[in-house]
């Protein structure tokens, strides 16, 4: 099986396999700033510090059993295709287009997405049905056999190289989200391997994404305020236990039938991050999340800056987009357009796409998405408290507590 080899000084750094008829066409890979290049079978390019290979395995190359540590940091992306940006999350999707955004956000791993996959005989659990299918991976519901409840089996892939330190990485992340208690934080039960991918099991919600849900019941402003305000304290609940999400966003966020939200994937962003159904994987510099949803500092790569306010950023663009129908920065041109401006631009302000928000109102989303981390809300639970200030009509924290504004919010 061909395989892409990609090495710093000589070392390997990560290898993939990939289909003999892509390896033929040629691959084009990416790695973050370093920029990108058309590689085809026993083909060779540079890459700043890298160097790339297409190469055929003939002597125990990507199917081998050796165990290559991937370096942590710069986004590698690898297709048969030119990449091109996802759809922009804050158009009006059409009934076609959110199927297919709910199909690939269902799933992380490496299953094709033309291609019946059989459900995973995985010990302890009984498959019932397939959830969602996406280009790399599969949901699945099935019956943890040891307590007997319902739950969603996330099955990440198949067929890869499976590194120690990312099957540490991602034990470590399901212990993490395993610990979190809150009614609005999806539980996760149980992790493992199953013929080289992670699979883990988790709380099954019976409901549909926070965008979707939004739309079907036409929900109005205070509606929409309020369920954000509830997964706000879901999210700073979770920032308490010291666990980030990374990728919050609506296909993250299921309401149920009460109309309760219920946050997915906590802690587990990382090991979810690989979105182009074609092929991408991580080495060092790498670019996590969903550009849509992604915050200044991410999209920059500053990993020192992720933190608490790095959600705080996402929970403010899922309020924006639901707001005003459209996300705060423009979404078209290549992805390293995209990450530039969203980097360095400010957000459009949302009182110039639609009058029915505010001055105050504007206030409180303009300071949720600052380009700035640390002139944010500092916490989730700041941003929930200044949106019970705003439904309740009371002073915001989001503007300046002059005595005249105090006297007139008061009033």
């Amino acid at each position: 099986m061909p395989y892409i080899e990609v090495r710093k000084g000589g070392r390997l750094v990560t290898r993939r396999e990939v289909g003999a008829d892509r390896a033929q066409r040629g691959c084009r890979v990416r790695l973050g700033a370093a920029g990108e290049v058309r590689v085809r079978l026993g083909e060779s390019a540079v890459l700043g510090e890298y160097e790339v290979h297409v190469l055929d395995d003939t002597g125990g190359g990507a199917g081998s059993s050796e165990v290559h540590t991937i370096d942590p940091g710069v986004g590698v992306v690898a297709s048969g295709s030119e990449v091109t940006a996802p759809p922009d999350e804050g158009a009006r999707p059409t009934p076609a287009r959110r199927a297919r955004r709910e199909d690939l956000d269902a799933a992380a791993g490496a299953a094709g997405a033309d291609q019946d996959v059989q459900a995973p005989d995985i010990e302890g659990y009984r498959i019932t049905g397939q959830l969602g299918k996406g280009g790399m991976g599969t949901v699945w519901s099935a019956v943890q056999l040891s307590t007997k409840r319902q739950v969603a089996l996330k099955f990440l892939g198949t067929g890869g190289v499976v590194s120690k330190r990312a099957h540490k990485r991602f034990e470590r992340e399901v212990q993490l989200a395993a610990r979190l208690v809150h009614p609005n934080l999806a539980r996760v039960y149980d992790s493992g391997l199953h013929r080289g991918g992670y699979y883990y099991a988790m709380e099954l919600i019976d409901g549909g994404p926070l965008d979707k849900y939004v739309e079907a019941r036409a929900l109005g402003q205070r509606e929409v305020l309020e369920l954000i305000r509830i997964v706000c304290l879901a999210v700073e609940r979770a920032h308490q236990q010291g666990v980030i999400h990374r990728d919050l966003k609506p296909s993250n966020v299921l309401v149920s039938e009460d109309g309760q939200p219920h946050v997915l994937d906590f802690g587990l962003a990382r090991s979810l991050q690989e979105e182009d159904k074609d092929l991408s994987f991580s080495i060092e510099g790498e670019v996590s999340g969903t550009p849509a949803y992604m915050a200044p500092e991410q999209a920059a790569g500053r990993k020192e800056d992720i933190g608490a306010s790095t959600d705080v950023y996402a929970l403010g663009v899922m309020l924006y987009r639901l707001l005003t129908g459209r996300t705060p920065h423009d979404m078209t041109g290549s992805k390293l357009d995209i990450l530039k401006r969203l980097a360095e631009e400010e957000v459009d302000r949302p009182r110039k796409i639609t009058k029915d928000i505010d001055k105050e109102l504007e206030a409180l989303l303009l300071k949720a998405l600052s380009l700035d981390p640390h002139t944010r809300y500092t916490t989730a639970g700041e941003l929930a408290g200044d949106l019970e200030n705003y439904l309740a009509g009371r002073p915001l924290t989001a503007r300046p507590p002059t005595a005249t504004y105090v006297a007139l919010r008061v009033i």
